[in-house]
């Protein structure tokens, strides 16, 4: 089996050096291969492992630009708990994850260009369900969950 490889592109080389720490202590990134990425350019950080991308915010009102950036399926606010990335972590590739300080955070709406069953599968996301969750719930398919959270 193939050594992931995981790449950390950030603001701040102090953050991805703490990033790279935790991801090393989580099971099945303890062997990976990371590369780090200064830019001081960026507005958030990032973690990606193949095409899934987990992101970083300061700000809690992002999660949803950022959920919405093509590849991201994890969003993490900067001051959580550790055990938020991990959880974000066990998302990838299979679920998506919105950190639990996002949830109903004032302010914050779901743009009218979202169809209706969009908007109710983002909150279910944003109410802490996890995809299996939501399909059950739904009735539906957990791809078909999956299609729903993709933009046009």
């Amino acid at each position: 089996m193939p050594k992931k490889t995981v790449v950390i592109t950030t603001n701040s080389p102090v953050l991805g050096h703490g990033l790279e720490a935790c991801l090393k202590s989580i099971d099945g990134f303890k062997k990976c291969t990371v590369e780090l990425v200064v830019n001081k350019d960026v507005d958030h950080t990032t973690i990606q492992v193949g095409s899934d991308i987990l992101a970083f915010i300061d700000d809690p009102h992002m999660w949803k630009r950022v959920l919405e950036t093509r590849g991201c399926v994890a969003v993490v606010l900067s001051t959580s708990e550790p055990i938020h990335l991990e959880k974000a972590v066990a998302a990838l590739k299979k679920d998506i994850y919105i950190d639990p300080a996002c949830r109903n955070v004032p302010g914050v709406a779901i743009e009218e260009s979202l169809t209706d069953r969009q908007k109710q599968i983002l909150q279910m996301y944003a109410d802490g369900c996890i995809t299996d969750k939501v399909a059950s719930s739904l009735n539906l398919s957990s791809e078909t969950i999956r299609t729903h959270t993709k933009r046009p």
